[in-house]
């Protein structure tokens, strides 16, 4: 390249005029985000972005290179597909077929771990939390509650906790399964159950130089299997965290008329049984040695004179139990503290365990539990399949999200994360479960070698 006076070098008076070199084009950036995602895939694409519309932005708008909506909609799919962490997250998102890519409007490339981490760090977990949960929910058939009362009090959980309906008319639920208040109180069409879950590898120094771990409270529909909330556990406090996590649901149906709700002993509290009662909704609570008056007076009460009303015996592992359920209705002459308590039931567990070596050991047990449920909603065989389905939301999603996504040994610990995590695996588990799968495992290997059969599961009904 030589100048016009014959130079080797081009000197100033050639370059005037000259276009600028850029290293990045501007135009890349427009390239890299489709301003209009395509109708692609039969719109499925687009049902899964529109999720996302309403969960806010943290990022500033300068130098936003992926919509909001996108990056979470990958998310969310990767996550399906069985990734763990933010890497295998952007890996998913970055070997997508030209199929996908192109409807979701990415152009280039995807985005990097390093968005995904900064996104899923900073975003609302409540917004994103809640933006999912009512999108599963619309997409999840409801659960039938035909049939007279022993009907779905069959199988080791009782047909996965379904309650049946009482006869009579009353208000069913409406098109996206939920309950619809007018008559309301007159059956049960749901029973949800909640539990709290700590993620152990998600340890962090808090400002006072205690080392903390997020702890989340979840909620389960016992029929569908369906997570219905994931509330974050602020400062250890699960029982506030349960009532906030019930007015969300309050707030979302418009109130509890027909839903039954379980939990465990930590939670028979005055304040959440008069919160759900006065919702319009129901509650199967333990007692235990939290709230010592009340256990002394139910464990007092004549339960020698009272007939065994509802027998069991399952054999399972090596394992023989008999349980024995009696009920009686609340005595109008004891004060037991619990708002609109209704019936006291009591179940003895009668369990041989086997234990190598040594004799076999029978062991006896008692458990007292309180509900406000009416002897004419819930006898004492669909009561005694609610204590056990209680226990789904362990087996369904706590120990599937341990097992199939390792997340106790997953170390994500910066802002948000965990808990946003944790949200996209709930709607995951959720969706494929609703699209047939018994095993979660299995189906996210199978999604991991084909994208197209997550997206399937997240966009479709069962099938």
């Amino acid at each position: 390249m030589t100048c016009e006076d014959g130079s080797s070098l081009r000197c100033h008076r050639c370059w005037k005029g000259a276009a600028p070199v850029s290293v990045v084009s501007p135009v890349l950036a427009v390239l890299d985000q489709s301003s209009v995602t395509g109708r692609v895939l039969g719109g499925q694409v687009e049902g899964l972005l529109d999720v996302f519309a309403g969960v806010p932005d943290p990022r500033r708008r300068r130098g936003v290179r992926f919509r909001l909506p996108v990056v979470l909609g990958l998310a969310l799919l990767a996550v399906a597909c069985g990734a763990i962490g933010f890497a295998e997250i952007a890996e998913v998102a970055a070997d997508l077929g030209p199929e996908l890519t192109a409807a979701f409007g990415i152009v280039r490339c995807a985005p990097s771990a390093a968005t995904f981490r900064r996104v899923l760090c900073s975003i609302d977990p409540a917004a994103l939390d809640e933006a999912l949960c009512r999108w599963a929910g619309t997409r999840t058939p409801p659960a039938t509650t035909t049939g007279p009362a022993t009907e779905a009090v069959t199988g080791p959980v009782r047909a996965a906790g379904a309650v049946p309906a009482a006869a009579g008319p009353a208000a069913g639920p409406d098109a996206e399964g939920v309950p619809s208040a007018p008559g309301g109180r007159g059956r049960v069409v749901r029973v949800i159950s909640a539990d709290g879950k700590t993620m152990r590898g998600a340890r962090r120094r808090t400002g006072e130089g205690r080392i903390a771990q997020d702890q989340v409270v979840e909620v389960l529909d016992h029929a569908s299997g369906a997570v219905l909330a994931c509330e974050p556990v602020p400062d250890g406090d699960e029982i506030g965290a349960v009532r906030a996590v019930m007015a969300r649901l309050t707030d979302r149906w418009g109130s509890l008329a027909g839903v039954a709700f379980v939990a465990d002993a930590k939670h028979t509290q005055h304040k959440l049984a008069r919160q759900i009662g006065a919702a319009g909704g129901w509650w199967l609570l333990p007692v235990k040695a939290n709230q010592p008056s009340i256990l002394a007076k139910v464990a007092a009460l004549p339960w020698t004179q009272v007939p065994a009303q509802d027998t069991r015996r399952d054999k399972a592992h090596g394992r023989a139990e008999t349980r024995t359920v009696r009920v009686v209705q609340a005595p109008r002459h004891i004060d037991l503290a619990l708002a609109d308590t209704a019936q006291v039931v009591k179940i003895a567990r009668h369990t041989r365990r086997p234990h190598p070596g040594k004799p076999t050991a029978w062991t006896r047990e008692n458990a007292y539990l309180l509900t406000s449920l009416p002897a004419e909603i819930a006898d004492p065989a669909t009561l005694a399949a609610m204590v056990r389905s209680h226990w789904l939301i362990e087996n369904q999603v706590h120990w599937v999200r341990d097992h199939a996504y390792n997340e106790d040994r997953h170390t994500a610990r910066s802002g948000n994360g965990p808990i946003n995590l944790a949200c996209l695996r709930n709607t995951a588990i959720t969706r494929h479960r609703a699209h047939g799968a018994d095993n979660i495992a299995q189906a996210l290997r199978a999604s991991a070698r084909h994208a197209r059969r997550a997206l399937d599961a997240l966009t479709q009904h069962q099938l």
